[in-house]
């Protein structure tokens, strides 16, 4: 099995944490929730639990990524505000 739909990604991942993380404790509980002919192996268990790391890790530095640029973007609306008041601060006073 290559594929998963989305519930049973969810089932292997909830599984495999209720499971305290041991592949072979969260095949046999997937054998009885998707049957034995359908519940993937436990090296299939274990390459899916890999891309899902691998899937996670580049989705986190993505969303920190963005998070630093938009902390970059507002640091420099800041700056350009602070600049527009202190003009404006000098041409009121003068």
């Amino acid at each position: 099995m290559d594929r998963f739909t989305l519930e049973q990604r969810w089932e292997i991942l909830k599984n495999y944490f209720q499971s305290e993380c041991c592949v072979a404790e969260t095949v046999r509980k997937l054998r009885t929730t998707f049957g034995r002919n359908e519940a993937p192996s436990a090296a299939g268990v274990r390459k899916f639990l890999r891309k899902f790391r691998e899937l996670a890790c580049l989705w986190i530095r993505r969303v920190i990524h963005v998070l630093v640029r938009c902390a970059q973007l507002k640091e420099l609306l800041l700056l350009n505000k602070v600049r527009r008041i202190s003009l404006q601060d000098i041409t009121d006073n003068c």
